[in-house]
């Protein structure tokens, strides 16, 4: 540092740490009793935090008089960096380093994500899950991952042929030992089971047999599948234990007229709805009220709900539409909420009233004929014809599935005027 020649006095500064500073004299030659200005200056990623010694406090610059020699140290601190590290499935956290720290990042694999890259402030982009970040400064790491893949594996056909292999043994075995209605309640849990499994093992998605070509569960799917596991399990089990039985004609189940039309309702429910989308997927929907909608959905799905970016890729699940239909564009994003939620950009945020009637009376119509089923099933003799239901019932459901269909038919969102 410089020093005074001609005179007894001078002044030492002394750095701490080492190396991390330096100190600008105003003057360079200075004499005794002169007014110097002292002015801290950090070097990279260092700044000034106090003087000591014989000079006291934090002003930066500041002036002393010397009068004597002068013994002054001067602190630097490293500087607080912050490293952002963003990832496909989650927030931004930022945490606060200081300068010259070495942190090490893992990203771990999930059961439903893996590992894909690193990007933004990473010296190696292809160095695998784990990376070695040097906090020379503000840091921006993006963890980017990918779907597991969800592929037909050995354990989907394994569960599925021990599921077909028990229902046709709860039919030849059960009866000898417990009521026969066991053996149809039995068979319901494995066809329910069987169900599953080869839906998830299409789809990757536990619910993947509701789900629909929106990646929407869908409530025709949701009758088809009730009606189907009561009257296939059923069916199934009485030709089973009719061949038990030594029946010489097992197959002959007698099927009444009602229950043909209760799963042609069904069927045509479930082909029906598709068409109707299909319709309202050529409209334009009013942007206003689909921007607003779409913030209010965000809100609930937790889900990003963006207007018109059917052709987007997004890893972190994205809500958009398709004409006035909203959709998801992954596969995992399939909701229970989607039951019952309406499916246009008009009425997303809303409770769909029609879904509610036509899903209580359906699930009500199921338990009454399954009981129905049940008390056939607590005789021991060969089953030939399972019961009817009432005229009124089914004119019920006709016109609450007619009801279904007229509301999701009608548009329930605004359009765009051209």
């Amino acid at each position: 540092m410089p020093s005074n020649q001609p005179n007894n006095n001078k002044i030492i500064v002394t750095v701490t740490p080492p190396n991390k500073g330096d100190i600008i004299f105003d003057p360079k030659d200075y004499q005794d009793g002169q007014n110097i200005k002292l002015t801290a200056e950090g070097k990279p990623g260092y700044i000034f935090s106090g003087w000591g010694g014989d000079l006291n406090g934090t002003n930066n610059p500041i002036e002393i008089t010397l009068d004597s020699t002068k013994n002054i140290t001067a602190s630097f601190n490293p500087k607080d960096v912050t490293l952002s590290v963003a990832s496909d499935q989650g927030p931004v956290i930022r945490i606060k380093h200081k300068f010259g720290d070495v942190v090490n990042l893992h990203l771990e694999n999930t059961k439903d994500w893996i590992f894909n890259k690193w990007s933004g402030d990473v010296v190696k982009k292809d160095s695998g899950r784990d990376i070695t970040i040097n906090m020379d400064d503000d840091k921006n790491i993006e963890a980017h991952q990918e779907i597991k893949p969800n592929k037909w594996g050995v354990g989907h056909t394994l569960l599925a042929v021990i599921c077909l292999v028990a229902i046709g043994l709860s039919g030849f075995i059960l009866p000898s030992i417990w009521p026969p209605i066991w053996s149809w309640i039995i068979s319901m849990i494995l066809l329910v089971l069987f169900i599953f499994v080869i839906g998830h093992g299409i789809t990757g998605h536990i619910w993947g047999f509701l789900v629909d070509d929106r990646f929407m569960m869908s409530m025709s799917r949701l009758q088809s599948f009730l009606w189907t596991v009561v009257i296939l399990s059923a069916f199934l089990i009485s030709g089973i234990m009719n061949v038990a039985r030594g029946d010489p004609h097992p197959l002959e189940i007698a099927i009444p007229t009602q229950i043909w039309l209760v799963m042609g309702i069904s069927a045509a429910s479930l082909v029906g709805s598709p068409l109707i989308r299909d319709n309202k997927e050529k409209l334009k929907p009013e942007e206003k009220e689909m921007g607003k909608n779409f913030k209010a959905l965000s809100l609930q799905t937790g889900i990003n709900a963006k207007p018109n970016k059917i052709d987007t890729e997004s890893s972190n699940g994205l809500m958009t539409n398709q004409g006035l239909e909203v959709i998801n564009t992954r596969i995992e994003d399939a909701s229970i909420s989607d039951l019952f939620r309406g499916e246009e950009t008009g009425n997303c945020v809303l409770l769909d009233l029609g879904k509610i009637q036509v899903f209580f009376f359906t699930v009500l119509i199921v338990l009454v004929y399954a009981s129905a089923l049940g008390a056939l099933f607590q005789s021991s003799s060969a089953i030939h014809s399972f019961p009817a239901l009432d005229d009124s019932t089914i004119a019920l459901l006709g016109i609450s599935h007619a009801t279904y269909l007229v509301n999701k038919g009608i548009p329930h969102s605004d359009t765009a005027k051209t």
